[in-house]
Order: structure tokens, then C-alpha cells, then sequence
């Protein structure tokens, strides 16, 4: 007697594990595949047309930043983003008409306000969506397919996305079923905090949008003095297949570092010639699927360098001539951030490093050329990919 009860609570846990193995399979039987729904999220963020209202957290530092947004999108490349609050802000924003980008001035009652208040610069929080590697997506992080309820009125599946290398970003995207456009993302740092939240409380897809609200206005003065946009020359994407070092080269005019590929998984997606000032950059962006790091390279000669006193004495010091570290001066390049930055020697070479937020920045110089890296990666992995890069 007791072996048969021995033998029938066994049979009843075999079949209990049955059941808790089998209740995933089945619920996750009509769910389409990551690679398929990622593809799809990417030609539906180019291709509709919609009005939404939108909210975004950003994590700072300082404080959560929150902006309430009114978006407007005609595919494929007209968009009209305006700030509905904080109230100082309101009727701020952007117009982007193809390749023509124009800020939008608060309303006139809010000026004073808002005089004090940082300048909205990102056209659409989502059109980093746009950018997604799926190929190296798949190869760089683990992808679950779930329901995800409802998000502005409408039902979504949500795609938890875990890097498979440590110290490395996680996302959550919930996306239309029907539609296939991202409805919410939530962004997370290395460490699983939540740092950037942008979801659709209400969306409506249209397909009939007057172009006159996406209209640029700019009167004389505006044309005089507005800044001149950044000079920017397409020289390479993972579009045009084979790369042509020696034609890159002799566009920047010096020998270009291009590698293909870089510590933790991160692949060449493009390269641009870029003028910040009259310095000339060749900027290299390499993603791993899902975040990016931004190397910029610029020719520096070193015996033209700048004399000028070390970073911290006051300026009534005799001036000093620098031995360690990147050049000084003001190098070709993003311009460098007024704090001290750290100092590290990498693979033999000094470098700076700069912390902006959750970036870090590395700044070295090498063989006539000066290196800028800028990434969201931890500290320990942006070393490991300065290391790739100078061996």
C-alpha cells in the first residue's frame, strides 16, 4: 500500500510539472516572433501617420524631468512636436519638413517664464526606434515576446529586451498589434534603474495631415542670424555593403582608425564627415542593436599645439607647457565640457575622461589623431572598448 502511494504521488508530480511546463508554451503559442515584430515596429515608425499626445520621463542627476507633448507625424519625414507642460514651456518645440529643422518659441504670454528654462532639441523620442540593428539586436540580447495589455486605448505586445553581456542597458517596448508603431518604451541603465520613460496616452492615426502646420517660417533677421546647421558629408552605412577605407581616407585627408568591429559586440553602422567650427571630424557610430557609442576622430599636430597654463592654477601663473594626456588647446572636435576631467592611462596612452549624465566621455590623442569617445556604457566597459580600439 505504501508503494502505491509512493508511486501515485509521483505520477501526480510528473504531471503537475507537465502542466507548469506546457501553460508557457501555450500561452505563447500566437505570439509572433521577435525579429518579424521588430522588423514590422520599424517600417510602421517610418510609414504612419498619426496625432498623439505624448509623455516623457527623463531621470537626472538633479530630478525627474517630466514634459507632457503634443506630436504630429506625416510620413515619412514631417513631424511638429509642442510641449503642452511644464506650463513655462508651453507652445514650445520643434518643426522638422525633411531635412529643414525649426524650433518653435514659446507662446508669447510664457516667455518671461520660460526665458530660463533648457531648450527642447529632440524632435521625436522615438525616432531612435528607427536606428534598431535587428540583426545585431538578436545576437547581443535576449528577446521575450508577451502580452501588454493596453496602452492608450490600444492592445500591444510587450518586448523585454535583456543584454546577454553585463554592465549593458535593458528596454521594455510595448507595441500596436494591429499597427506595429511603439506605443511605450522604458529605457534602464546597466544597474536595472529606470532612466527614460516615453509612452502614447492617446494616439490617432491618420492619413490626412495638412502640410501647412509643418510650414517654416523665418522672417529677415531670422535668416541673417540664425546659426548655420553642422556641415555633414554621408561617407559610409551598413546599407552600401563593402567599405572603401582608402576613399574614406582620402576624403577626412588622414588616416582613419576603422575597425569593424569593437569590444562587447558593437559593429560599424556609419560613418560622417562632420565640421564642428573649422575643425573637420570623421565620426564613426558603432551600435550593438540597441544602444550606440560615437567615436570621432580628427588630425591634431601636436608640435603646433598651444601653449597655455595646466589645468586648475590661476591665470596670473607663468604659463606651462603640458606633457601628459590628450593635446591641449582647443582641439577639432565636440568641444569639451569646462569640469577637470579624470585622468587615466589606458593601454600605455593618457586619456581624459568626462562624465555628462549617464555618459561618459574619453578623450585621447595618438599617432597625429585626436579621439573623442562618447557612450551610455559603464566605466569599466567604455575602458574595455578605449583598450580595442588603441591595441
Amino acid at each position: 500500500m505504501a508503494l502505491f502511494k509512493t508511486s501515485l504521488q509521483k505520477s501526480l508530480l510528473i504531471f503537475l510539472l507537465a502542466i507548469l511546463l506546457w501553460m508557457p508554451l501555450k500561452l505563447n503559442a500566437g505570439m509572433p516572433k521577435a525579429q518579424s515584430l521588430l522588423q514590422d515596429m520599424l517600417l510602421a515608425t517610418k510609414q504612419l501617420s498619426y496625432e498623439g499626445r505624448v509623455t516623457i520621463m527623463v531621470q537626472t542627476p538633479m530630478r525627474n524631468m517630466v514634459f507632457e507633448l503634443m506630436i504630429t507625424r506625416k510620413a515619412p519625414d514631417k513631424r511638429r512636436v509642442e510641449i503642452i507642460s511644464p506650463i513655462e514651456m508651453a507652445g514650445s518645440g520643434v518643426i522638422v519638413n525633411g531635412k529643414e529643422i525649426s524650433p518653435l518659441p514659446p507662446n508669447k504670454d510664457r516667455k518671461e517664464q520660460g526665458k530660463f528654462m533648457p531648450p527642447f532639441s529632440q524632435p521625436d523620442q522615438m525616432d531612435e526606434l528607427q536606428n534598431y540593428n535587428v540583426q545585431q539586436l538578436l545576437k547581443n540580447y535576449k528577446i521575450r515576446v508577451l502580452e501588454g495589455g493596453f496602452v492608450a486605448g490600444r492592445d500591444t505586445y510587450l518586448l523585454e529586451i535583456e543584454p546577454k553581456i553585463t554592465d549593458r542597458p535593458s528596454r521594455k517596448i510595448w507595441i500596436d498589434k494591429e499597427k506595429k508603431i511603439a506605443l511605450k518604451v522604458e529605457q534602464y541603465n546597466a544597474q536595472k534603474v529606470l532612466q527614460r520613460l516615453v509612452t502614447f496616452s492617446r494616439i490617432a492615426f491618420m492619413t490626412d495631415i495638412d502640410d501647412e502646420i509643418f510650414r517654416i517660417q523665418r522672417g529677415f533677421f531670422d535668416m541673417k542670424w540664425r546659426p548655420k546647421p553642422t556641415e555633414r558629408e554621408e561617407l559610409w552605412d551598413q546599407l552600401q555593403g563593402e567599405l572603401d577605407v582608402k576613399k574614406i581616407n582620402e576624403k577626412a585627408k588622414f588616416k582613419v582608425r576603422i575597425l569593424n568591429n569593437l569590444s562587447g559586440g558593437l559593429a560599424l553602422q556609419s560613418i560622417t564627415m562632420v565640421k564642428f567650427d573649422k575643425g573637420q571630424n570623421v565620426h564613426l557610430i558603432y551600435t550593438d542593436g540597441l544602444t550606440f557609442v560615437s567615436l570621432f576622430q580628427s588630425p591634431f599636430d601636436e608640435t603646433k599645439r598651444e601653449r597655455r597654463p595646466p589645468e586648475g592654477p590661476p591665470s596670473r601663473e607663468p604659463f606651462k607647457e603640458r606633457h601628459e594626456g590628450p593635446p591641449p588647446g582647443s582641439p577639432p572636435g565636440p568641444p569639451m565640457q569646462p569640469d577637470k576631467p579624470e585622468k587615466m592611462k589606458i593601454s600605455g596612452v593618457n586619456c581624459d575622461v568626462l562624465q555628462r549624465g549617464p555618459a561618459f566621455i574619453f578623450r585621447w590623442y595618438k599617432e597625429g589623431v585626436y579621439f573623442t569617445l562618447i557612450g551610455d556604457y559603464t566605466k569599466k566597459e567604455m575602458v574595455k572598448i578605449v583598450e580595442s580600439i588603441i591595441k
